[in-house]
């Protein structure tokens, strides 16, 4: 239980940007270090951990594929290669999008192409 007797306490959380008015950014605190008498800590994960927040249209208009340079589209919480030889798709942790061709998996073509009519 958190020192103050009221449950765990919050890591960071959902806040709005001061530099895009209107949008959400998270916010993160300290981390807490583990108590050495529990394998917990006393927080709980934010809200950041878990929000699927949109990409900002502008950052979106620069992005583009490492592996084709193609453009990508945003669905589902990640970002997808238009190029159909290719088709990868690229995950987003919290508002971060993940750019690395490691970290990305190829679609198949019928999953890419009904990613690619989504609206």
């Amino acid at each position: 239980m958190h020192p103050t007797g009221e449950g765990r306490a919050p890591v960071g959380g959902l806040v709005e940007s001061a530099a895009f008015p209107g949008q959400a950014v998270c916010q993160r605190l300290p981390i807490a270090r583990l108590n050495s008498a529990h394998e917990e800590s006393d927080l709980e994960p934010s809200p950041c951990d878990t929000a699927v927040m949109p990409i900002d249209p502008l950052l979106l208009d620069i992005l583009v594929c490492p592996l084709s340079k193609a453009p990508l589209r945003e669905v589902d919480g990640a970002l997808i290669s238009t190029d159909p030889e290719t088709r990868m798709r690229y995950r987003i942790d919290g508002t971060i999008p993940v750019m690395l061709v490691e970290e990305a998996e190829r679609m198949e073509e019928d999953e890419w192409k009904a990613a690619m009519t989504y609206d």
